[in-house]
């Protein structure tokens, strides 16, 4: 069969261009066969702690706070944060015409004070709290935080003549041996001044001795110097001992700074009212000492003037 040219042409071409689309075919496979770039993992989120378990005062706490509104609850948060009663009001945002006065009829509600009273346990400051520092404060005894000191004093003492004049010739002599030893040409300033104090002691012992001429018990008051002991508050050992909160403050005096603690008679008084060992009475009297008697009443009775109407029998009467 006789070839065509032209066929041939055609069937080139097709086969160029299978062969162009199978190219592309490759290429296109080799692009899709690519890596994968590696997807980092995020890691997971660290476990939450579980919330701290209330204790039974903070629970009760916080089933008083139900029982108030929000103002309420506001006005305590800011009470037990240690705001005074105005302050608190301000901030639960009363009016500031009644916040002075506000704050007391708060706590005069029962729902209101039994919560802050709650808070007050809460927070570790309960009636069991307040009765143990009523406690530490009647055994708490001053000397547990004081230290010796030393320091020098005059002394007035009462002493025997006699022993005064027995003394006095003791010096005399000292005196009289010191200048017998000294060379009264090189040390004339000094012979002179023992010789002034020699004449001194002998002047004071002549008059003493006259003295006990006229009483032979005569006594003479004499001045010298001793060392005394005093005890005072040592802060350093206080701090250390956990103890200043007994120390009620520092008060300056000519003689120096006198500090103050608790006495603890208050601490006995306060244990005392708090156990209702000690009770107040109010005892009236009239002014010859004999007692009221409370049962009878002083009544005033003002005319109504028209303002109220008339009893029936007044009615009556008038008619």
């Amino acid at each position: 069969m006789p070839s065509n040219p032209k066929a041939k042409g055609r069937a080139a071409k097709l086969t160029g261009t299978q062969q162009t689309k199978t190219k592309g075919t490759k290429a296109t496979s080799k692009a899709k066969v690519t890596k994968k770039t590696p997807v980092k993992k995020t890691p997971a989120a660290p476990t939450p702690e579980p919330p701290a378990e209330l204790t039974p005062a903070e629970l009760k706490f916080q089933k008083a706070l139900e029982d108030c509104s929000v103002q309420e609850r506001i006005f305590l948060m800011h009470k037990l944060g240690r705001k005074n009663n105005t302050e608190a009001a301000l901030l639960a945002e009363y009016s500031p015409h009644t916040a002075e006065v506000q704050g007391a009829r708060l706590l005069g509600r029962v729902r209101v004070w039994r919560a802050y009273q709650a808070g007050l346990e809460a927070a570790g400051f309960g009636a069991a709290e307040v009765l143990d520092d009523i406690r530490a404060l009647r055994e708490f005894d001053r000397s547990q935080i004081e230290r010796e000191v030393k320091r020098e004093v005059d002394e007035l003492i009462e002493v025997p003549v006699e022993e005064v004049v027995q003394e006095l010739l003791v010096r005399e002599k000292a005196l009289d041996v010191m200048l017998s030893g000294l060379d009264k040409d090189e040390n004339e300033d000094l012979v002179k001044t023992l010789k002034g104090r020699l004449r001194a002691l002998l002047k004071e012992r002549l008059g003493l001795q006259e003295d006990l001429a006229v009483n032979p018990a005569a006594t003479v008051i004499r001045r010298r110097r001793t060392l005394i002991t005093d005890r005072v508050i040592d802060y350093d050992l206080a701090r250390e001992r956990g103890l200043l909160r007994f120390i009620k403050g520092r008060r300056p005096t000519k003689y120096g700074d006198v500090v103050e603690v608790h006495d603890w008679v208050d601490g006995v008084e306060m244990g005392g009212r708090a156990h209702g060992v000690f009770k107040d009475r109010k005892v009236l009297e009239n002014p010859d000492g004999s007692a009221v008697n409370a049962g009878v009443a002083t009544v005033i009775v003002l005319p109504n003037n028209g303002r109220d109407p008339a009893p029936p029998d007044e009615e009556d009467a008038s008619s």
